[in-house]
């Protein structure tokens, strides 16, 4: 809602209370701590089963042009990797903006096939080309997103539209950029 806030999104394989700890040290010393809600989910990707839509708010805290480093759990004990956030100026940035990542969507190989290794090897290579060291937007304060970030709508038989649906999302949030930078997307008609 405001420059000061920032959201946080993930999926667990197990049910629990989200936390993020954030922090202006790397060591994660003087880390202010926010819990956030989960919803119950039975999602597949056929790699894993994961039973938790976990979101945390963090609100009025970050301030311009400042690196922060965060971590998060599910049970309070076991933490993520530290990640790093920077923010820049809050009325002078820049943002990229992308429109059709659609996962899934190359080539003629069918659903659920390997164009979802190929375009997410593709969407994560022409995001760090953007936003990695010396990426023509390496200082974006955010990502906009016009939808259609994955291909496969369908419904599928046996629930196979849903697994198919859930790599391609993994697909999609798997570049290392999205752990630094916040992002925003829009529904476009493939996942409608």
């Amino acid at each position: 809602a405001k420059a000061t806030d920032l959201n946080f999104a993930w999926y667990s394989e197990e049910m629990g209370t989200p936390t993020v700890k954030i922090s202006t040290n790397q060591d994660m010393s003087g880390a202010k701590t926010v819990t956030g809600s989960a919803d119950k989910i039975n999602k597949n990707n056929s790699f894993k089963n994961y039973t938790a839509s976990n979101k945390v708010a963090l609100k009025d805290y970050l301030v311009e042009n400042m690196t922060y480093y965060y971590q998060y759990s599910t049970n309070g004990v076991d933490w993520s990797d530290t990640y790093t956030y920077k923010t820049h100026s809050f009325s002078d940035y820049q943002a990229v903006l992308v429109g059709d990542p659609q996962i899934g969507a190359s080539g003629s190989n069918g659903q659920g096939t390997q164009d979802i290794a190929v375009n997410t090897y593709a969407w994560n290579k022409t995001l760090q080309k953007a936003l990695g060291a010396g990426g023509i937007a390496e200082n974006a304060s955010f990502i906009l997103s016009a939808g259609d970030q994955i291909d496969y709508s369908s419904s599928g038989t046996n629930g196979s539209g849903e697994i198919i649906r859930e790599q391609e999302y993994a697909g999609f949030l798997y570049p290392d950029v999205l752990r630094s930078t916040p992002l925003a997307t829009t529904i476009g008609n493939h996942e409608s």
